[in-house]
Formats: structure tokens, sequence, C-alpha cells
């Protein structure tokens, strides 16, 4: 007689594990992680250039309001008024100081002035070093 034999059942399996969510991917949370990182060193970075500035004075442009301001102070202090300051330049510029033209006009004149900008301990100071005026 042959006996037949039925196999042994199966171990039941455990259900699969759910598939994580993309975000919750070891992968991305690596990625996450540095992309933090780099944006506090860009962050810190700006904070540290920004102190920089705050605490380390520098020669304001030609064409900037606080020296506009300071060239219509000078002129007024000699009872000059302007009424128009225009066609700044730049002409030469150091690490200590920048020269610069521009164009003015009072009621009854214009001129061509240059002038000097220098920074003296934490102010800057602004030299005319040239007025050339014509009537209108």
């Amino acid at each position: 007689m042959t006996e037949t034999t039925t196999p042994p059942p199966l171990p039941p399996t455990a259900p699969a594990a759910p598939r994580p969510k993309w975000w919750e991917t070891p992968a991305w949370q690596k990625f996450q992680r540095w992309f933090m990182i780099v944006c506090a060193a860009i962050v810190g970075l700006l904070g540290l250039l920004k102190l920089y500035h705050a605490f380390v004075p520098q020669i304001p442009g030609c064409d900037a309001s606080d020296t506009t301001d300071l060239i219509r102070s000078i002129f007024k202090q000699r009872d000059i008024e302007l009424t128009t300051i225009n066609g700044v330049a730049l002409v030469s510029e150091s690490s200590s100081e920048r020269n610069c033209r521009a164009h003015i006009e009072t009621s009854s004149e214009t001129a061509t002035i240059e002038y000097r900008i220098t920074l003296e301990g934490s102010q800057f100071k602004v030299f005319i070093t040239k007025v050339d005026a014509h009537g209108k």
C-alpha cells in the first residue's frame, strides 16, 4: 500500500508592513536635515555680514542721499540755495577716498562741482575741491 502524505501546513505569514510615506523615508529625512543646515549657515553668514557693516564704517557713494544732503548744507551755509543736483559721477576711487563730479543749479547759475569724500573715524567728510560756475 501506498501512503499518501499531505505536506505540513505553511506557517502563517505576517502581513506586509505598510509602505512609509515619501516624506518619512530616510533619504528624504537626510535631505531635509542637510537643507536646514545649509539654510542656517546662509542666515548666519548674512547676520555676520550685517554686524560687520554695523561696526566698520563705509565711505558712502557719490550719489548717496547723505552725500547730497551734506553738499546742500555746505552751500546753504554760504547762503546759496541749490535747486538741483544731478549728473553725479565717480571720477576716481581709492580705499580711503572717492572723488566725484556733479552738476548743480541755483536760481541764477549752473555749475559743475568736483568733490572728495573721505572717512575720518566713523564719520564721512565731503570737501568741495572745484566749482566751475556759469550764469543761466
